[in-house]
């Protein structure tokens, strides 16, 4: 199928919009799920991060739901991550624009009788968390009998967070004739038993799942524990880094490296767990818009953000396993103009680090010029 032809499966109002949005090619994902959800078909997308998945399942639901009356809710996007759903609903409300259709952001942590007042009014998409759907369903604030699409948005992160008796308590409240998706960059033993458990006979469509991108050029750099603050902000010099998220597996460790950027003048910000969600927004906000360079974060910012500008990602510590690396890395080399370079700082020798099989891409950098530096 041709583009002309794809951008002709959709109605006047979406190819308006992104027209607007500046697209005017589909990525392999879109394509191949457009005609199966058109179908509304179960499917299953696996596709690497930052390859439009959200888009693969937009456009077509929209195309299908786009003379629906204003009522119990026809859609519904579930994301583990608050940043994710932002996110989704940005682009929802983008590709909604001059239309009629409404959607509306639930997340946990805001107050729960103005959501339920929001679904009053009606809805046409949901986009929310695990446990504030689960939530506003018990309370019967939230109908999802007359559901047309149920979708999870990275439902590898939805385990990996413990969010399977949410889940498991959701689907039982679908309508039973309801289109059900998944979509994510990597596939492990517990999705294959929600997608077992919940989504039959679906089509799956694999486009270099569980692999880095093409576009990001993976290296590991050797450092003792003691060095790696100093070693941090000669790397951002030597390599020219223009802007990076640099990741660390701890609260504790994020927060010790960004008052060390901080201390040394570096436009940085700081994301984790413990920040509250408009303190969170705000960050994000901040380096989307160029105010910041860099930004310290927990795997908490590992999904769902996209900075189209970000140049590279540094690990200050070894992913804990290789879906967390992935998606890691993803937040880089996001566009085919931009290429992403990445990171991993450890004490262990490459030797150690190729056993984890975390990327056949990843190779040993040597820097020179740190000792002499750094000579006291």
């Amino acid at each position: 199928m041709n583009q002309a032809l794809e951008f002709d499966l959709f109605n006047e109002h979406l190819k308006n919009n992104l027209a607007r949005l500046k697209i005017v090619n589909f990525t392999p994902i879109q394509i191949q799920s457009f005609p199966t959800l058109l179908a509304r078909k179960n499917l299953i997308g696996l596709s690497e991060t930052g390859s439009g998945k959200t888009y693969a399942y937009l456009l077509p639901i929209l195309e299908n739901i786009k003379n629906n009356p204003k009522k119990n809710p026809s859609v519904l996007i579930l994301a583990p991550t608050k940043e994710l759903a932002r996110q989704i609903t940005e682009e929802t409300k983008k590709l909604c624009r001059n239309t009629t259709l409404l959607s509306t952001l639930i997340l946990g942590g805001q107050n729960i009788n103005e959501q339920a007042r929001d679904l009053k009014k009606g809805q046409h998409v949901v986009v929310g968390t695990p446990g504030r759907i689960e939530d506003l369903v018990i309370k019967e604030f939230l109908q999802l009998q007359e559901l047309d699409y149920i979708v999870l948005d990275e439902g590898d992160t939805m385990m990996d967070m413990g969010f399977r008796a949410q889940l498991d308590h959701i689907f039982q409240a679908v309508n039973p004739n309801a289109c059900r998706c998944l979509f994510s960059a990597t596939l492990n033993a517990e999705v294959e038993d929600l997608i077992g458990t919940y989504i039959p006979d679906a089509m799956t469509i694999n486009i270099d799942a569980n692999k880095s991108k093409d576009t990001i050029d993976e290296c590991y750099l050797k450092i003792s524990r003691k060095e790696k603050l100093d070693f941090i902000k000669f790397l951002i010099k030597k390599e020219k880094i223009k802007s990076a998220i640099i990741f660390s597996n701890t609260k504790v460790a994020a927060q010790t490296i960004y008052e060390n950027l901080k201390a040394s003048k570096y436009q940085v910000g700081l994301i984790h767990g413990d920040l509250s969600v408009l303190e969170r927004k705000r960050v994000i906000e901040k380096i989307k818009n160029k105010d910041i360079s860099f930004l310290v974060a927990t795997d908490v910012a590992a999904r769902g953000i996209d900075i189209s500008h970000l140049t590279s990602v540094i690990n200050a510590e070894i992913p804990q396993n290789k879906e967390s690396y992935i998606h890691r890395i993803g937040r880089t080399g996001r566009t085919k103009k931009i290429s992403g370079k990445s990171y991993i700082l450890s004490e262990e020798n490459f030797e150690e680090i190729k056993k984890l099989e975390l990327s056949p891409k990843l190779n040993e950098l040597k820097l020179e010029g740190y000792q002499s530096a750094h000579k006291k």
